[in-house]
């Protein structure tokens, strides 16, 4: 069952990252896939105003964490917060024992993943991430390594 503040977080993420670029709310089918994986909510509380004022959603998949969304209110941008929130994403799916970070990022902020360690592994064109992630702006395909190469070899063979 879903808890208020993770209905919250779908409420924030719609009207941040899906109504300004057009699209329509995605099935529940798509949401209800993620909480199979286990889906970690995290969320930025405003005590001050009782609000949400950031989240992110990750999972884990076959040994790879992935990042759903990070979002967060305008009003709250550059004070740490989606900082923080990757931070403690990362934490958790380490601990889960995911080898690695991949998510897509909006192209207009690549480089907020390239300074938390994330590599740019591909960027997509407007067409390309309407057929991968029906969004209507170009994406880029991120990466980040939580165990070395080395590491995931040996693990591999046990």
């Amino acid at each position: 069952r879903r808890c208020v503040q993770e209905t919250g977080l779908y409420d924030l993420r719609y009207r941040i990252l899906i109504k300004p670029i057009g699209m329509k709310i995605e099935s529940s089918k798509a949401a209800d896939l993620i909480h199979e994986y286990g889906g970690i909510h995290l969320i930025a509380f405003d005590t001050k105003t009782q609000k949400i004022v950031g989240g992110v959603l990750g999972y884990i998949e076959r040994n790879i964490g992935r990042v759903r969304f990070l979002c967060v209110e305008e009003e709250y941008r550059r004070k740490g917060i989606g900082k923080m929130l990757m931070a403690k994403i990362e934490q958790i799916l380490k601990k889960r024992s995911a080898l690695e970070i991949v998510l897509y990022s909006r192209e207009n902020v690549i480089d907020f993943y390239e300074k938390l360690g994330f590599t740019l592994v591909k960027l997509y064109s407007k067409e390309e991430t309407l057929k991968i992630l029906h969004a209507p702006i170009p994406h880029g395909l991120m990466k980040k390594t939580l165990i070395s190469t080395k590491l995931q070899t040996y693990f591999a063979k046990y």
